[in-house]
C-alpha cells in the first residue's frame, strides 16, 4: 500500500504593524516525518511506501475586513484586480467580510515577508494565506485567519491657549477591538512615538513645519498673533523608523489682546483699567477650540516716562490708580497677562499726558490788599518719533472748584474755597509789610484734600473700583495700598 502524509498548513505572523501598512511573514512549519504505525496503524505488516508533500513556490495572500470599515486609501493594481477576479473564495471564517487586498507572491522554502499597503489607521483586518499547486489548483486557507489592528493615529488637544502661544498635546487614540471572536489573538502595533513634527497653518494658508527630535508629546508654540485662527496637525515617527499619517487638523483661535483704558488724568495721577478685547464678530466653525477661561494669575503693569523713569508692578485686579507722576509729562503704560503656568501674553500699550500745573501771578499789590491771578501753563509739545501713529490720551481740564491757601509768617494758614468760573481773587484786610505765601489748587469733579500746599486729587466719576492704589515718586519710597 501507498501511504501519504499531509502537509502542515501555512503559518502567518505579523512583523511590523503601522498606521497604514502591515508587514507579515508567511512560512511553512517544519514537518516531522513519521511512520504509519506512529499514527496508530498497528496491524500493518510488510513493505511500506510513504509519500510526503513538496514545496510550493506560489502563495496567495488574502486580507479582509468588516464591511463597516472604510475602504483602503488608494487601491493598488492587485487590490483592484481582486475585485474583478473570478475566484473570490474567501477563508471560511471571513465569508461575510469584504475583500480589501489579494496578491500572489513567490514563497521560498524559508518563507516570505510581504507588506500590505494603504490600510486605514485604527482598523481591524484579517489575513490568511494558501499555496498553489503546479496545475493551478489552490490548497486550503490557513486557519484560523490572523486578526490584526493597525496603529491608531494621534489626536491633537490644547491644554492652554494664549494671545501669542499655544500649548499643544498629542496622543494616540484608543485602539479598536472590532468584532474579533477571541480578543487575545488580536495582533497590535507598538505605537511608540520616537519623534514628531507639527504642521501649523495660519489664516493665509501658509504652513510652518516644526520638528521635535525627542519622544515628547507636548510643545508650546510661540510668536503667534492674537485673535487669529490656526490649524495644527501632528505626524509621529514610530519605533519602526517610518513616519505615520498626519493627524486630523485641529483648529484653534488665539485669545484677543488686552485693551488698556486711561479713564482720567490729572497733574500727577492717572486712573487705568483694562479688559480683554471682544472677538464676537468673527465667524468660527463649530470645531474651533477657544479659550473659555479668562482668569489669569496677575497682570504685569509698567509705566515708562521721560529719561530713564520706569515703574513696574504685578497687579491682580483689572484697574489701578497711580499717583506721584510729573506734571506736563508724557507717559506710556504697558500691560500684559501672566498665566498660572508662567506664560506671558503680548504687551498692550497706551500713551497719556499729564496736565501742566497752575501759574500764579499778582495783578496788583497794595498796602492792605492783593489781586491774585492764575491760569494753566501751556502743555509741552507731544511730537516725537516714538509716537508715530500712536494716539495720546490728553487730560480734559474740568475744574469743579479752586482752593487757595494764604500762609503768613508765624500764623496758621487760611484756606479759601473758590468757584471754578473765576481766574482771579482779591485778598482784603492784609497787614502792611507782611510776607505771605499764596498757593492755588484746582479740584476736579470730586472734592480734593490739601496737605502742606500740595493737592491730593481724588478720582472723579468713573468705573474704576480702586482695587489698587499705587503712589509713585522717582526719589521717594514706593508705597502701595
Amino acid at each position: 500500500p501507498l501511504w501519504c502524509m499531509t502537509m502542515r498548513s501555512l503559518q502567518v505572523s505579523t512583523e511590523v504593524i503601522s498606521e497604514e501598512y502591515c508587514t507579515i511573514k508567511i512560512i511553512r512549519p517544519m514537518q516531522h516525518k513519521r511512520l504509519p504505525e506512529e499514527d496508530g496503524n498497528q496491524n500493518f505488516v510488510g513493505d511500506r511506501v510513504i509519500a510526503f508533500g513538496q514545496h510550493r513556490p506560489r502563495v496567495q495572500l488574502c486580507v479582509t475586513t468588516e464591511k463597516s470599515v472604510p475602504a483602503p486609501h488608494a487601491p493598488k493594481s492587485n487590490t483592484a484586480a481582486a475585485g474583478n477576479s473570478t475566484d473570490l473564495s474567501l477563508p471560511p471564517d471571513c465569508a461575510g467580510d469584504r475583500l480589501v487586498y489579494l496578491a500572489e507572491v513567490e514563497c521560498p522554502a524559508e518563507g516570505v515577508s510581504h507588506t500590505i499597503p494603504n490600510l486605514r489607521a485604527n482598523a481591524v483586518y484579517s489575513v490568511a494565506a494558501r499555496s498553489k499547486l503546479d496545475n493551478g489548483e489552490w490548497s486550503m486557507w490557513s486557519t484560523p485567519s490572523l486578526p490584526f489592528v493597525t496603529v491608531s493615529p494621534v489626536a491633537v488637544t490644547f491644554s492652554e491657549i494664549g494671545e501669542s502661544f499655544l500649548s499643544v498635546e498629542w496622543s494616540r487614540d484608543t485602539p479598536s477591538q472590532g468584532k474579533v471572536r477571541d480578543p487575545t489573538t488580536l495582533c497590535r502595533g507598538e505605537g511608540r512615538i520616537v519623534k514628531s513634527r507639527i504642521k501649523l497653518r495660519d489664516e493665509s494658508n501658509q504652513f510652518t513645519i516644526i520638528s521635535i527630535d525627542s519622544p515628547d508629546t507636548t510643545m508650546v508654540i510661540q510668536d503667534l498673533k492674537p485673535a487669529c485662527t490656526y490649524g495644527v496637525s501632528v505626524q509621529p515617527l514610530g519605533g519602526n523608523g517610518d513616519w505615520g499619517v498626519w493627524s486630523k487638523e485641529a483648529r484653534v483661535r488665539t485669545v484677543p489682546a488686552m485693551s488698556v483704558t486711561v479713564e482720567n488724568v490729572t497733574e500727577d495721577a492717572v486712573w487705568l483699567s483694562w479688559i480683554r478685547e471682544t472677538d464676537l464678530e468673527t465667524d468660527l466653525s463649530a470645531d474651533t477650540a477657544l479659550n473659555v477661561t479668562t482668569d489669569v494669575r496677575a497682570y504685569d503693569l509698567c509705566i515708562v516716562g521721560a529719561g530713564y523713569f520706569k515703574f513696574s508692578r504685578m497687579v491682580e485686579g483689572t484697574d489701578c490708580f497711580l499717583r506721584g507722576l510729573q506734571p506736563d509729562s508724557l507717559y506710556e503704560v504697558r500691560l500684559r497677562t501672566c498665566s498660572k503656568t508662567g506664560q506671558v501674553g503680548l504687551w498692550s500699550s497706551r500713551f497719556f499726558a499729564t496736565l501742566p500745573t497752575l501759574r500764579l501771578s499778582f495783578a496788583n499789590v497794595g498796602e492792605q490788599f492783593a489781586v491774585v491771578q492764575w491760569r494753566r501753563h501751556l502743555p509741552a509739545s507731544l511730537n516725537g518719533p516714538h509716537l508715530s501713529g500712536q494716539q495720546v490720551v490728553e487730560a480734559a481740564d474740568f475744574v469743579e472748584a479752586y482752593r487757595m491757601r494764604i500762609e503768613s509768617v508765624g500764623s496758621d494758614p487760611l484756606v479759601y474755597e473758590l468757584p471754578p468760573n473765576i481766574g482771579s481773587f482779591r485778598l482784603q484786610d492784609l497787614i502792611p509789610s507782611t510776607c505771605l505765601l499764596y498757593t492755588s489748587d484746582a479740584a476736579d469733579e470730586e472734592d480734593s484734600g490739601g496737605s502742606g500746599g500740595r493737592r491730593l486729587i481724588q478720582k472723579r466719576k468713573c468705573t474704576c473700583r480702586r482695587g489698587c492704589i499705587v503712589y509713585i515718586n522717582e526719589r521717594a519710597e514706593i508705597k502701595q495700598h
